[in-house]
């Protein structure tokens, strides 16, 4: 008889009951119906209805693929915002790079104990993209697609990864995009990064059935951040090609993204690590990959005392390239020396807007002087035929003058040899039917550009209005949302005087006048300057 191995049947009721829980956690999130996210469906309703026929109606323009793919892109951070605003005041870093690269190793260094910790491991692990900001309380949420949030357990959450939701039967990622952590930074730390949000992505390059799905989850999330920290594992002696595409591929979407380089699992010899880092450095160069900095990063585990099994903490250890380098530290104090508002993401997310509208109003108008040039040439042709068509007809009464009519009668009886009888000839030529004129159409699609581009933008100012709080105060230097008891603006320095505002403000879109207090138009829902 087989004997039963009795730790095994153990582990996997634990794991077993560790399901149970987690989903119990995901089907019991609850939704939020607030002004925002009826802002948010105002938004989504113009995308998925007015653009989509638009869309399919404009014959001009070649990129809607990518237009589309731009506006759910907003349509998505629009519903992250909504989900966690917290986020979208701090400046996002993602922690990215290839599979076991030591990424979430790496940010469990920051965090003061093990109350919440990233899951770590020699396979692909980080299954879905985790935002982690400091805070007192340890507290990891998890976000649907609908908009609905549940708490989970954080000895739940360390054990989500490929083979957990793999084993739930269904694609849990399709119903949670993503997670969010909030827990307490070592002391040292905290303070130095109050204004930063960190993305754990999964590795953009694991092998079998996750391939394509993570590397664009990887890529979306990075598109969030406005700088990267790349992790590669300094066993590896090198940048891979592949990472190099990658890394490529994310500048040509964002060339001013900022890149630090961390070599991580950095336990070799330092003679060693060195070499790594100079081999990296160089083959980024030859590549034209500019970046902020690179060092080599070693994340320790301390176990506890009684029982070696658990883990208390990580502990990093960082060694510098060279002397002067920018260590990883630094590059994150300068993220989180820039200071992010609600307004500034909105400002964002409308310009991206403008960047999507503008390149179709462009299109359309050069089909449309493109047209209005071939009917000019038609209108000029016409003349030319009507002038033609007038010197014949006097010539051929100065024949019949000259000869008593014997020259007309000669062309009615078929003198001519192709027998054409010349008051047969039809010069009234309908150009129109050789080719179709669109004019009116690109004429009415520009006007819905701007329809369409001034409903979305009036949502999205709406949708961050509700997000700011009661009472909000507006710097009337650099029109930066600040604490309304606050004596100078952490954004431009100014000295904020008190009582010192307009008694009104007259909105540059429309022309309405509003309260001088008023952050947002009250009639379109445009930001209000000083």
């Amino acid at each position: 008889m087989e004997e039963i191995d009795i730790k095994q049947l153990t582990s996997d009721y634990e794991n077993s009951q560790n399901q149970l829980k987690f989903v119990a956690a995901v089907l019991s999130a609850k939704a939020e119906n607030n002004d925002s996210s009826q802002c948010l469906k105002r938004f989504s309703d113009l995308l998925d209805i007015d653009f989509a026929k638009f869309a399919s109606d404009e014959h001009t323009y070649p990129k809607d693929a990518w237009a589309l793919s731009e506006l759910k892109h907003l349509e998505q951070t629009l519903k992250s915002v909504s989900m966690f605003p917290m986020l979208y005041t701090k400046n996002i870093i993602s922690v990215a790079g290839g599979f076991s690269s030591g990424k979430s190793k790496f940010l469990n260094t920051f965090f003061q104990n093990c109350d919440v910790k990233l899951s770590i491991g020699i396979k692909p692990v980080t299954a879905i993209p985790t935002y982690i900001v400091s805070d007192k309380a340890s507290k990891v949420v998890a976000f649907t697609n609908d908009g609905r949030r549940a708490e989970i357990p954080t000895d739940i959450f360390a054990k989500i990864d490929h083979n957990m939701i793999d084993s739930l039967g269904f694609n849990l990622k399709n119903i949670m995009p993503y997670v969010t952590v909030a827990t307490n930074f070592k002391e040292n730390l905290a303070e130095q990064l109050q204004n930063v949000c960190f993305i754990d992505t999964p590795g953009y390059d694991p092998s079998g059935d996750n391939a394509e799905e993570d590397s664009s989850i990887a890529f979306d999330a990075i598109r969030d951040s406005s700088a990267i920290i790349w992790a590669i594992n300094v066993k590896d002696g090198t940048i891979h090609e592949k990472s190099v595409g990658f890394i490529n591929k994310i500048k040509e979407d964002d060339p001013n993204k900022k890149i630090y380089v961390v070599c991580t699992k950095a336990d070799l010899a330092k003679s060693q690590i060195q070499k790594v880092m100079a081999e990296v450095r160089d083959k980024l160069e030859e590549n034209g990959i500019e970046i902020d900095g690179i060092s080599a990063y070693a994340s320790k585990e301390v176990r506890n005392a009684e029982n070696k099994k658990l883990i208390d903490s990580f502990v990093g250890e960082e060694y510098m390239f060279e002397e002067n380098e920018t260590s990883v530290f630094d590059f994150i104090k300068s993220q989180n020396s820039v200071l992010i508002n609600i307004n500034k993401r909105c400002t964002e997310i409308n310009d991206k807007i403008d960047e999507v509208f503008d390149d179709y109003k462009e299109c359309i108008e050069k089909d449309l002087a493109k047209l209005k040039e071939q009917k000019a040439k038609e209108r000029e042709l016409r003349l030319r035929i009507e002038q033609y068509k007038d010197k014949m007809e006097r010539q051929l009464e100065d024949a019949r003058s000259s000869s008593g009519g014997n020259y007309y009668s000669k062309y009615k009886s078929g003198g001519r040899s192709n027998n054409t009888n010349i008051e047969e000839l039809d010069f009234d030529v309908d150009f129109s039917t050789f080719w179709k004129d669109y004019s009116n159409q690109d004429e009415r699609n520009i006007k819905k550009v701007d329809e369409i581009r001034n409903a979305m933008k009036k949502a999205v100012n709406e949708f961050f209005k509700q997000l700011l709080p009661a009472d909000a105060f507006r710097c009337p230097h650099c029109n930066a949302t600040i604490d309304p008891d606050t004596t100078f603006c952490p954004f431009c320095g100014e000295k904020i005087i008190k009582g010192n505002k307009p008694k009104t403000k007259i909105c540059p879109e429309c022309g309405t006048e509003n309260d001088g207090d008023a952050l947002f138009c009250n009639n379109c829902g445009t930001p209000l300057n000083k």
